[in-house]
């Protein structure tokens, strides 16, 4: 998929503003209330269904390019060299539409209600949640100090792999979990995972694929040509339960920003080198604000070496489930001794 640099992206983002649909607009059985998200494939919009009244969210396909452009309500390619850009991305918005209509039993993935083609693109329903986003939710927590607790995170972690384990039981990698794609429930902060734009079909032990990730959070094997599986959904499980250890750190958390984990290929090519790894290890982050047992296993999803790595959901699960009674232990032990 095309490259775009922060200059091209920040006005492609201007233009896209100025082209989203307006307050208002039906599409098809749906009122257009008011945008509310977007990536570098698709805006995100709040609507209403008319006759039912339930709100909901639709995903429309509309490439972070200028040169991708609305005219009398159509989308289309400004550019004659942008139509296979434009095509691609339009079969694999579909491909996302799909997958995620077979997992719409799934209480912890966001729910699919309709697709449907319209004004030179296409549309997906979804639930629309009351929700932030982990990314926006750690955001407005750290900085007055309310940071997550252990029982917090494990939580979150196993309600999130209740979800990932549905879509690897169904041969699909979702490949890109990040704290913006994790939404939390007002309501019960159940995790919702989203944005399936990257998630891909297939023999998962046959899969080899430059895949599309989000920095930091990208295993190895994403960011070079390697094998796609469970283990690298896993690496990025890892990745966001070191994100949330690191932020309640204050003496690492960096000014005016969020932490973010060490890219993979940095951390590799400095090994290679000789080099310590550049990532700070959970267990020296969360040293005595979380168990010696969840942060060794959060390391472990961690490992560069994707064999040597936490495997899967139920091996994930069983180490968490054994810190969490190691943790308990400890601190139910008589204070006299």
């Amino acid at each position: 998929m095309k490259s775009l640099s922060m200059e091209t992206l920040v006005e492609s983002l201007r233009k896209v503003r100025e082209n989203r649909l307006s307050q208002g607009y039906i599409l098809k059985d749906y009122e257009i209330l008011c945008d509310i998200g977007r990536g570098g494939s698709a805006v995100v919009y709040m609507g209403r269904h008319q006759e039912l009244k339930i709100d909901v969210a639709i995903k429309e396909y509309f490439p972070a390019d200028s040169h991708i452009i609305r005219q009398n309500g159509t989308l289309r390619p400004g550019k004659p060299d942008l139509q296979d850009f434009f095509k691609d991305g339009f079969v694999r918005f579909c491909e996302e539409a799909k997958l995620l209509k077979s997992f719409r039993d799934c209480p912890n993935i966001v729910t699919y209600r309709d697709f449907f083609r319209a004004n030179g693109t296409a549309y997906m329903v979804m639930e629309y949640v009351s929700e932030s986003s982990l990314f926006r939710l750690l955001e407005r927590r750290e900085p007055s100090g309310y940071f997550f607790t252990e029982q917090e995170l494990l939580a979150l972690i196993r309600s999130l792999l209740t979800g990932l384990t549905v879509v690897h039981e169904s041969g699909v990698c979702h490949r890109d979990i990040n704290p913006s794609n994790i939404l939390v429930r007002d309501v019960d902060q159940t995790p919702i995972l989203i944005d399936f734009g990257a998630a891909r079909h297939g023999n998962s032990q046959h899969i080899e694929s430059i895949a599309p990730c989000t920095e930091g959070y990208a295993a190895p094997e994403q960011v070079c040509q390697g094998k796609i599986g469970s283990w690298t959904d896993i690496y990025a499980v890892g990745a966001v339960m070191w994100r949330v250890v690191a932020g309640g750190n204050p003496s690492f958390l960096p000014p005016n920003r969020q932490p973010s984990p060490i890219l993979s290929r940095k951390r590799t090519s400095d090994l290679m080198q000789g080099h310590k790894d550049p990532m700070r290890s959970a267990r020296e982050l969360g040293r005595g604000r979380f168990s010696d047992g969840l942060l060794q296993t959060i390391d472990d999803c961690l490992i560069l070496n994707a064999s040597e790595r936490v495997q899967n959901c139920s091996e994930l699960l069983d180490r968490l489930d054994k810190s969490e009674r190691v943790a308990v232990r400890i601190t139910d032990l008589p204070s006299t001794l």
